[in-house]
């Protein structure tokens, strides 16, 4: 065979004159390969690169469980081995005749000297090397995803299990399949790939248990959750279960703001209508006192009722004077008048979401995220405005308004691990035009340009920003309950597309 011929279809040898080629064909040996034949191993010294002549060859790599992955085919025209010859290394992959073969290889020191002499070709090898390196890479992230979930319990329920599979599918977009005790179930995890594995089985068995620690992929040791389904688990317990393993948990973080604040129950509103699933809901201020009724499922026209029932009535029915020199007000009337009308006495513990209300600390100036214990003091101490309200005292802590740190609690949705993030902005930042601002007005301005500083980095961090248009109301008009819910509304419509794709994708 005239290897002059065979090296020019080869991108590596562009460019070279004759005599060069005449070099290199002397410096070729040729070997021929039956179909199946191992031609290097994972792990030995690499002292050659190949041609290939003539057939195809695979090269591929071993997990953990001894699953070959493929990483790419190559046939005739094609080179490998490179990669750990030039690195002086070994081989980190290894290469099989995926036919009859026919191939030429040239020893390490003699490929050396061919580069040295000819910059055009170590040129070119670079380039090839970056696009396997980019679709190496592409195959161990993205094409071995296996996940070993597990149903546990002699009394799991058949139709809530059809029930989760369904919806679990749906979100996931992904295989399923189902393995059982009866099964070798080691041996069957060799032969899938790219799909969710769910295994049945009534008692964890040590070989179950060790399975469970890994996903089943090229990537090195992650964890695995091991979920219990009981009879007694409701629907929106498994929904949640679900997105948690899918990787799309919902939460959403709704800011500080006095009668612009009412704008949340307009965004929670148009979500609940539209059965967007929440895993979390964190309030900061005027954020944690009209998300606490929704955390706790109640239904918009009560909450609604509740708040209109006092905010379309005078204000000073709210006062309560305090006689702490700490400030003007105890702040509790508005609890007890829609909070405790709505709920009764309840802890946090006791929502049907998980919700968090964000305070700040004022011995540390650090936020506060309060998700446990009584709703009423949470929520009390996450709306204290500084000389407005007298601070609240819980364990041992002097808590103030969340504003001062956190205006949206974003961060109460990233340390409880949620995957879409939706930030609720109310901006108090309008138009000042008081000549003669006492000091009330003084304190709430500088109050509103600190938090909009503030939560514009942090509104950053959310997959979906809302933020409805308030400008036009002043921060007191709670009169106007109607027309700052529908702002929230408005809002809510806007970004529902953005929620809807992000649970989709």
């Amino acid at each position: 065979m005239n290897n002059y011929e065979i090296l020019k279809n080869y991108d590596l040898f562009n460019n070279l004159s004759i005599a060069t080629f005449t070099m290199v064909n002397e410096n070729l040996r040729e070997e021929s390969f039956v179909k199946g034949t191992t031609i290097f191993n994972e792990g030995e010294i690499g002292d050659k690169i190949f041609f290939i002549v003539q057939g195809s060859v695979s090269i591929s790599v071993e997990n953990k469980q001894g699953q070959d992955i493929i990483l790419s085919s190559l046939c005739a025209g094609e080179f490998f081995g490179e990669m750990a010859m030039l690195t002086h290394s070994s081989r980190t992959a290894t290469a099989i005749a995926a036919s009859d073969c026919v191939l030429s290889y040239m020893q390490k020191h003699e490929f050396d000297q061919l580069l040295e002499n000819h910059q055009v070709m170590a040129v070119e090898l670079s380039r090839v090397l970056s696009q396997r390196l980019i679709s190496t890479n592409r195959i161990i992230t993205h094409k071995v995803t296996n996940e070993l979930i597990l149903f546990i319990g002699a009394d799991a329920n058949i139709d809530k299990t059809n029930i989760f599979l369904d919806y679990f599918e749906k979100i996931t977009a992904k295989k399923i399949i189902i393995l059982d005790e009866s099964m070798d179930i080691e041996q069957e995890l060799q032969r899938v790939n790219n799909c969710f594995l769910i295994v049945k089985c009534k008692v964890i068995t040590p070989q179950i248990r060790a399975l469970a620690q890994h996903i089943i992929s090229f990537q090195d040791l992650q964890e695995t959750g091991i979920y219990s389904l009981k009879s007694s688990c409701m629907l929106v317990d498994l929904q949640r279960v679900a997105r948690s393993i899918a990787k799309k948990t919902i939460g959403i973080a709704l800011s500080s703001g006095t009668a612009p604040g009412l704008a949340h129950v307009g965004v929670m509103k148009v979500l609940t209508e539209n059965n967007i699933p929440l895993d979390f809901i964190a309030g900061t201020s005027g954020g944690s006192l009209y998300g606490a009724p929704f955390a706790f499922n109640l239904n918009y026209d009560a909450i609604y009722t509740a708040f209109e029932q006092v905010y379309k009535k005078p204000l000073y029915q709210l006062w309560d004077p305090s006689l702490s020199i700490s400030g003007i007000f105890k702040g509790n009337k508005l609890l007890l008048k829609t909070i405790h009308k709505l709920l009764g006495k309840k802890n946090i513990e006791e929502t049907y979401i998980p919700f968090a209300a964000v305070s700040t600390n004022l011995y540390t100036g650090k936020e506060e995220i309060i998700s446990t214990g009584d709703l009423m003091n949470a929520i009390r101490a996450s709306l204290s405005i500084p000389i407005m309200f007298t601070p609240v005292r819980h364990k041992n802590k002097l808590l103030v308004d969340g504003v001062v740190t956190t205006p949206v609690p974003i961060s109460a949705l990233e340390k409880n691990n949620i995957h879409i993030k939706i930030a609720v902005y109310v901006s108090e930042l309008n138009k000042f035009e008081n000549k003669h601002p006492n000091l009330l007005n003084v304190f709430l301005r500088a109050r509103n340009i600190s938090s909009d500083f503030i939560a514009d980095a942090s509104v950053e961090r959310a997959d979906v920003i809302i933020k409805p248009k308030v400008h036009h109301l002043k921060q007191f008009e709670y009169n106007r309950i109607d027309d700052i819910i529908k702002a929230g509304e408005e809002a809510a419509l806007q970004a529902l597309p953005r929620i809807k794709k992000l649970l989709q994708a």
